[in-house]
C-alpha cells in the first residue's frame, strides 16, 4: 500500500523575534513527554547562493574588511550546538564566546564585540530578550534547523507506516493458512489387517 507522506514545507523567516522564538521552542520541545532529551543541534552551517551579495553584507564588508565574515560563520558554529539555531548570549555568556572567538581568529576582543555590534544594528543576527534570559539568533540557521527536523519527522512517520504495513503482511500471511484438521469418519485408503478368508469368526484368530 502506497503511504501519501509529504513533508512539511518550511519557509525562511524574514526576520526573529520573541514571537518566532516562543513559537519554535513551542514546536520543537526540548525533552519529551517522557523525560527524554531530544538532539536539536546541528553539525554544520550554511550560506545561502549570493549570501555575499546582499546590500547589507556589502555595506559590512566595505566597511569592516572581509574578516568580519569570518566572525559570522563563528557565531553561526556557536549556535548549532546544543539548540541548533540560537546561542545565549547574556553577559558572561557573551564575553565567554567574544574571548573565544578572539583567540580562533586571532584577532582583538575588542574588534571582534565592535564587529558583533554592528552585526546586530544592521540585522544580520537577531538578539532576543525574555524571562528565561538573552539568546543571538540568525535566519538562516533557523531554516536550518527546522529543515532538519521536517525531514526527521518525514522519515520517522515513513518508517512507522513501513513497520505498520510489514506487521500486517506477517498477520495475514499467518491467517490465509488454514490448520490441518483430521476428517472424522472417513474409512481409510488401505485394511488396516488381513482377515482370514474362511467362515471362521473373524474375531477367534
Amino acid at each position: 500500500m502506497k503511504n501519501n507522506v509529504k513533508k512539511e514545507a518550511v519557509q525562511k523567516r524574514e526576520y526573529i523575534d520573541c514571537a518566532v522564538f516562543d513559537e519554535v521552542e513551542k514546536k520543537y520541545p526540548k525533552i519529551s513527554k517522557k523525560g527524554v532529551a531530544y538532539d536539536l543541534g546541528l553539525t554544520y552551517v550554511t550560506f545561502e547562493k549570493g549570501y555575499l551579495e546582499t546590500t547589507m553584507l556589502r555595506k559590512l564588508i566595505k566597511e569592516h574588511g572581509a574578516e568580519i565574515m569570518a566572525v559570522i560563520m563563528f557565531f553561526r558554529m556557536e549556535m548549532c550546538q546544543p539548540h541548533g539555531w540560537y546561542c545565549c548570549v547574556d553577559d558572561d555568556s557573551l564575553e565567554v564566546i567574544i574571548e573565544r572567538c578572539a583567540f580562533a581568529l586571532k584577532m582583538e576582543e575588542d574588534t571582534v564585540s565592535k564587529y558583533y555590534d554592528a552585526l546586530i544594528e544592521k540585522r544580520i543576527f537577531y538578539v532576543i530578550e525574555n524571562e528565561k534570559g538573552k539568546y543571538l539568533a540568525d535566519t538562516q540557521q533557523l531554516f536550518n534547523f527546522e529543515m532538519l527536523h521536517a525531514t526527521r519527522a518525514y522519515d520517522r512517520v515513513r518508517k512507522n507506516i513501513a513497520n505498520d504495513e510489514h506487521n500486517a503482511d506477517e498477520i495475514v500471511t499467518e491467517t490465509n493458512t488454514p490448520p490441518i484438521v483430521p476428517l472424522k469418519g472417513v474409512a481409510p485408503d488401505e485394511p488396516i489387517c488381513d482377515l482370514p478368508n474362511d467362515e471362521s469368526d473373524p474375531f477367534d484368530w
